[in-house]
């Protein structure tokens, strides 16, 4: 008993992408829930900031929810932008109850958010998995997308590897919240989503920013060579932050606020 409690933990420590910030929307009154329907049902999502400006998109990880975004809507990284976080289908309010796999379902799910306002399209950041995620919005979907920031994002379909936390996870997945049985099955199928994925990446033509973490345990650098070889199409930009690990959004704040500031006022 003492060994399975001990590996849930491992899987919720180190498999999450996402972590809670101190911060709650009950306390962040700027912060609105709201939803939209999407393919994969009812998608709820957070927004702050100016609602009739153009729009930062901040996508989580495997697990997570809207509300690891909360100090970036909190404090708008962008003024006059609207800053939107939303819960991916399969977590936290949004549809459907079990996990939605594939990569493309999942970009398709999230361009219902998007709307090029002021001449301006929608700049998408997506962590961990949230970074194929938003590669694949931005090649089924290149009207909708004006920018792309891809932080410490799983693209290489050779690196990608399950845990052995995976294999202990699928066993005890009656006892699983929901977060954690939907990222595990998640990640089964991602080697050959990020292969299908790979047929695209020539088709990105926006700017892309790739921030990665020298540190990463979880997801090798090696992952940005990839990424960066595949954009062949893209304007790319590589920045490496050499002091932190994957949890980027959280460790790094300061640092990311001020690269995609600078990033987004470059490309628009």
């Amino acid at each position: 008993m003492a060994y399975l409690l001990l590996a849930i933990l491992v899987l919720f420590v180190v498999g999450c992408s996402s972590m809670p910030t101190t911060r709650t929307p009950e306390v962040t009154p700027k912060a609105q829930r709201r939803v939209v329907a999407a393919p994969t049902g009812a998608l709820s999502f957070l927004s702050a900031g100016d609602a009739s400006g153009p729009q930062l998109v901040f996508v989580h990880g495997t697990p997570g929810s809207a509300e690891g975004w909360i100090d970036y809507l909190a404090e708008p990284v962008l003024p006059g932008w609207e800053m939107v976080a939303p819960d991916r289908p399969g977590f936290g309010q949004s549809e459907p109850e079990a996990a939605v796999t594939s990569l493309a379902d999942q970009g398709d799910a999230l361009v219902r958010l998007l709307a090029t306002r002021r001449g301006r399209r929608p700049v998408l950041v997506g962590h961990s998995l949230g970074g194929p995620i938003v590669l694949r919005a931005a090649i089924d979907h290149p009207e909708l997308v004006g920018g792309l920031v891809v932080l410490s994002g799983n693209t290489d379909p050779e690196l990608e590897r399950l845990a052995w936390y995976n294999s202990v996870a699928a066993a005890l997945e009656p006892v699983l919240p929901r977060s954690l049985r939907n990222s595990n099955h998640e990640l089964y199928p991602q080697r050959a989503e990020l292969e299908v994925l790979a047929d695209g990446l020539r088709g990105i033509r926006c700017p892309v920013l790739i921030v990665h973490g020298a540190k990463d345990s979880l997801v090798p650098l090696a992952n940005t060579t990839y990424l960066r070889d595949a954009l062949v199409n893209a304007d790319t930009e590589l920045v490496v932050l050499q002091d932190h690990g994957h949890l980027l959004p959280w460790r790094a704040e300061r640092e990311l606020r001020d690269v995609i500031t600078t990033f987004v006022n470059g490309v628009q």
